[in-house]
């Protein structure tokens, strides 16, 4: 008899989660990500940016968060452990620490493990943004 009681609460549950569901952030194209980079990244040496594909919503981060807060290069005292997530854009901002060299190959395969296909990142070099592709091997 109890679980009467449960069965409509549960079946509320059920038809409205959908709508509490976050919604993806329309895709931007590669020149509104590149403007987003060099507004995050100007005469940021300690930061890279990161454009992974699959990254539509905050709740993405999470994941991201986990895997590259693993990384000992990253400066979890910036940011939220690290990393600044703009889903609008699917940039990725990582904070270096002082002194430490961007691990490419650490960071490409922290975000395949977290599930996303990391495909460029952003540096601030020599008073501009430059943009690299990820290679399988980096």
């Amino acid at each position: 008899m109890k679980i009467l009681v449960y069965i409509p609460f549960l079946a509320a549950t059920l038809f409205t989660a959908p709508l509490h569901a976050q919604r993806p952030e329309p895709l931007v194209s590669p020149e509104i990500r590149l403007e987003a980079a060099q507004s995050y990244l100007q005469n940021q040496t300690t930061q890279i940016g990161v454009y992974a594909k699959g990254l539509v919503c905050s709740s993405c981060g999470i994941g991201l968060r986990v895997h590259l807060s693993k990384l000992d290069s990253i400066d979890k005292k910036q940011f939220k452990k690290g990393i600044f997530l703009d889903a609008s854009k699917q940039l990725l901002i990582l904070a270096l620490k002082p002194g430490a060299q961007a691990d490419i190959g650490g960071i490409r395969q922290a975000i395949v493990d977290a599930g996303y296909d990391p495909s460029q990142y952003f540096l601030w070099k020599n008073g501009e943004v430059e943009v690299h592709s990820f290679s399988k091997e980096s």
